[in-house]
């Protein structure tokens, strides 16, 4: 049974929305970012579409993951990730399968050999709205647990203050109007926006459940969706 608390997606792990700069705007990219350093995020897990990546197994391993790669996720417990509950429809709105959905943990590369777990149930926010992407959170349960290199990250207490640096991970496109997507994990660093001016600048739209971040020429959403908006909290 997993309890859920709206207050989660506010935390060190505030899932990333498709409103976060471009409000609904869905186009998977990370941009004005750059390479992550090999092992620098141990908690960040790639969602991998189940079919692509069995269909791409001829071509590699490697090749398969990148594929079949579709959103982010953050590691929250050896069994458990953490996500984006958009990242768990299909095209048409259709609720996935457990069996539809594989989570691959411990890599920065794409490419390189990692833990693919298969997940055993999805848990979604009972408020999630697919309009107004309130509740935007989901839970994976992994059918075995990951192991290190992989370590899990703790959930923020409270909110960030306006004006400090957030870093967005994720292996989204890299620039508008293309399909260049990136093997290596792409880092990206923000700044936490105040709930006032933000919900300003998108009229009222955003609810107690949303945190924006933003920076010039930077930007994350789509194919970076579920992953992790880190901040530090007491230094750590």
């Amino acid at each position: 049974m997993v309890t859920f608390r709206t207050r989660l997606i506010r935390t060190l792990l505030l899932l990333l929305l498709s409103f976060q700069l471009h409000a609904f705007d869905i186009q998977p990219r990370i941009i004005g970012g750059e390479d992550a350093d090999p092992g620098e995020w141990p908690a960040t897990a790639a969602l991998l579409s189940a079919s692509i990546y069995n269909n791409s197994l001829a071509l590699g391993e490697g090749e398969a993951q990148f594929r079949a790669q579709y959103c982010g996720g953050s590691i929250v417990a050896t069994k458990w990730i953490l996500t984006a509950a958009h990242c768990l429809y299909d095209d048409d709105d259709n609720r996935l399968a457990a069996s539809d959905v594989l989570v691959l943990g411990g890599v920065t590369d794409l490419s390189d050999p990692g833990q693919i777990r298969e997940v055993s149930r999805i848990y979604i926010h009972p408020d999630y709205s697919q309009i107004s992407q309130d509740s935007d959170i989901a839970m994976l349960e992994l059918a075995s647990e990951v192991v290190p290199p992989t370590a899990s990250i703790p959930l923020y207490g409270g909110d960030p203050a306006a004006g400090s640096d957030a870093t967005v991970v994720g292996w989204g496109i890299l620039e508008n109007g293309t399909r260049n997507f990136p093997y290596i994990l792409q880092e990206v660093v923000l700044q936490v926006v105040s709930e006032s001016d933000c919900n300003a600048a998108y009229g009222g739209t955003l609810t107690d459940n949303m945190l924006c971040a933003a920076a010039p020429d930077k930007d994350s959403c789509g194919g970076d969706s579920g992953g992790p908006l880190m901040a530090l909290q007491d230094g750590e």
